[in-house]
């Protein structure tokens, strides 16, 4: 049983790096005023609608489905959302992933310019470091993010991911005997490590060997797009197939036969927090809400919530950003994380590689992929918050003064010792600070004057100190365009269009597998990067290094 045995060694690589399925569109079904609402906050090719289905209830339900490692969908549904608060006093968000509200209280305290402050969690948004409902929690005070997953069970579902890929095994093994010979087996070995997409013609190559096989891989491929209900039906059918095979019992096969029972676990743990999730969701309206109710889910959940949501007579609406389909199914989507970056979000870590602020706030440590929960709670998060918000509180104090001080001189009487004042009162301890305006650098394409700032910080009473130093200038770009977006009157949009943008430019993450181990690496980050659109800063661990580089516009 030698293709067995092959598969066998290759999927000990594979087993936890292959896409789940999620929701199949169900037909569309539109209607009435919330059909008008629907189309209106989808425009300009944010987002498309899966599903509008009008009870005639007073409060609809409008279920935002999501791939979780894409930014440029979560820049997407944050459009969506700002639209449904600014036009139709949309404010409750319903988030999976999450137990309790989220508290954003912290920052909305934060004093200065409130478009300023805006900028700062849209660039970490479009940085991946925060999700589109934790924008709206940052940016809208008004609106309340309401976590509604049930702990236990998402835990216990946490647990059971590590499982692996154990349909996938049993499908290739399965397929494999029906193979003529080992020469088979070794014309689709070939096809490894040839590129990114080699895999993928691997599996495919084996799978030819049986239709049935070839059918019951779609919901699991990635390519398709399948309810949770659907992969656990999915798990049986293989399961007794390969009961009936008599491959559960096979010796060396056991570990991956659990694998596939875990993986079952896994699915039905799913499905019974979505159950879950509506309940909590139908018991906030029935305390009173108005106005449309916003769910942010991943979108295996969403046929079982609109079956319950239509049992119980509510009006819903299944919406999709743009990007959805490209991020799950094409080979390189724009704008979707590097697979470290969603591991380390996963774990409530920075998304920022090594050389970016976030990598100097804490350490690296990986496990499963589960929805990442929100980090508007964690250290890290506050710390980095608190030092963009200084940084370019700091910068666009100095460099708005006529005429700016003396290079070498510190500035500190130019307003700048209030706003550290500022920064004490409101939980940022600065010790040891040193401010120096650094001149502009021909040698560096004229690098505009930059702020110079040592300092030692603690974002809470309780938090380590974190020794850094930063090197920051004003982008006189950026900041005319923060000066004229003051004038509209809502310009959060702007400003999400423009990261939007910014996203798509990027082009698909560069990043690779070693087909050996299975690791996937990224480059490390430029450590230039943006605070705001006014504020361009490079933070580092060592004034030396923070001094040697040179900030450019």
């Amino acid at each position: 049983m030698r293709p067995a045995a092959k598969i066998m060694s290759l999927l000990l690589v594979l087993a936890l790096l292959l896409p789940g399925g999620v929701l199949a569109a169900p037909d569309h079904r539109q209607s009435g005023d919330l059909e008008a609402m629907v189309n209106a906050i989808t425009a300009d090719g944010v987002g498309r609608a899966v599903e509008i289905v009008d009870n005639g209830s007073d409060v609809p339900v409008i279920i935002f489905h999501e791939n979780h490692d894409s930014i440029l969908g979560q820049i997407e549904i944050a459009i969506m959302l700002n639209r449904l608060y600014r036009d139709y006093g949309a404010t409750h968000i319903y988030l999976e992933g999450a137990y309790q509200p989220l508290d954003a209280s912290w920052f909305h305290a934060l004093p200065g310019d409130e478009l300023s402050k805006a900028s700062i969690f849209v660039q970490h948004l479009a940085d991946g470091e925060i999700s589109h409902t934790e924008l709206m929690a940052l940016v809208r005070p008004a609106v309340t993010v309401q976590g509604i997953d049930d702990e236990a069970l998402y835990k216990a579902d946490m647990e059971a991911a590590a499982g692996g890929a154990g349909s996938l095994f049993f499908l290739l093994t399965i397929a494999s005997l029906n193979m003529p010979s080992d020469a088979d087996m070794d014309k689709c070995e070939a096809l490894i490590n040839t590129d990114d997409d080699s895999f993928d013609r691997y599996i495919d190559c084996i799978l030819a060997y049986d239709d049935w096989a070839v059918e019951m891989y779609e919901p699991f491929s990635g390519r398709t797009l399948s309810s949770t209900e659907d992969l656990i039906a999915g798990v049986d059918a293989i399961t007794a197939r390969a009961d009936e095979l008599g491959l559960l019992d096979y010796p060396g096969f056991e570990e991956f036969a659990q694998y596939l029972q875990q993986e079952r676990e896994f699915y039905v743990l799913a499905s019974q927090r979505t159950d879950a999730m509506v309940d909590n969701v139908l018991a906030s309206i029935s305390q009173g809400a108005t106005g449309p109710q916003c769910v942010s889910t991943g979108s295996a959940h969403t046929a079982r919530m609109t079956e319950l949501f239509d049992q119980a007579g509510y009006s819903y609406a299944v919406i999709e950003a743009d990007s959805l389909q490209a991020s799950m199914l094409e080979d390189d989507p724009v704008g979707v994380m590097t697979t470290p970056a969603y591991n380390r979000k996963s774990q409530l870590m920075s998304v920022d590689a090594a050389g970016r602020l976030g990598a100097l706030l804490e350490g690296r440590d990986i496990v499963a992929q589960i929805k990442p929960e929100s980090v508007l709670g964690t250290d890290f998060y506050r710390r980095k918050s608190a030092i963009d918000w200084l940084l370019d509180r700091l910068v666009n104090t100095l460099f708005r003064q006529d005429p700016l001080p003396d290079a070498g001189q510190e500035p500190i009487p130019y307003g700048l010792g209030d706003v550290l004042a500022e920064a004490e009162t409101y939980g940022i301890q600065v010790v040891d600070t040193s401010l120096e305006l650094v001149p502009s650098d021909p040698e560096y394409d004229n690098s505009p004057p930059a702020l110079f700032f040592e300092f030692t910080l603690q974002a809470t009473a309780s938090s380590p100190a974190v020794n850094l130093a930063a090197k920051a200038a004003l982008d006189e770009n950026g900041a005319k365009m923060l000066d004229d977006l003051k004038e509209q009157e809502d310009p959060i949009e702007p400003l999400l269009f423009d990261a939007r943008g910014g996203v798509i430019d990027k082009g698909p993450v560069d990043e690779e597998m070693d087909p050996d181990t299975g690791e996937i690496t990224e480059e490390p980050a430029d450590p230039v990067f943006s605070v705001s659109p006014s504020t361009i800063a490079t933070v580092a661990s060592s004034p030396v290094v923070a001094k040697s580089r040179k900030v450019q516009k």
